[in-house]
């Protein structure tokens, strides 16, 4: 279980550093192997490509300024959410992300 947790802890953090290719990469070496870890490498990736698309969105509305603000609070929010499923990994207990498109099942 101890192996576990950790996969599922480089899950999500992996999504602060390499975006949504961390998460897809443990999913899909370990999808099969233990269900503690594709829960959690699928929620990290569902998150981080609703992260890219916020982002974009964010992007586009600095032609009216407001994403100059929305922005930062993407990226402070993206950390927090982060770092709160890593403990929850950490725990060994599953962890749902606020504002996630769950896109792959």
């Amino acid at each position: 279980m101890k192996d576990e947790k950790t996969l599922a802890l480089l899950a999500h953090l992996s999504g602060l550093f390499f975006s949504f290719l961390g998460p897809l990469l443990i999913w899909a070496i370990k999808k099969d192997e233990s269900k503690f870890i594709r829960e959690h490498s699928l929620e990290a990736l569902n998150f981080q490509i609703s992260v890219i698309i916020y982002f974009l969105a964010a992007t586009f509305s600095m032609i009216i300024l407001i994403g100059f603000l929305i922005l930062p609070i993407l990226i402070v929010l993206e950390i927090i959410f982060v770092v709160m499923a890593c403990i929850a990994a950490n725990k060994g207990e599953v962890y749902k992300y606020p504002f996630t498109l769950r896109l792959i099942n």
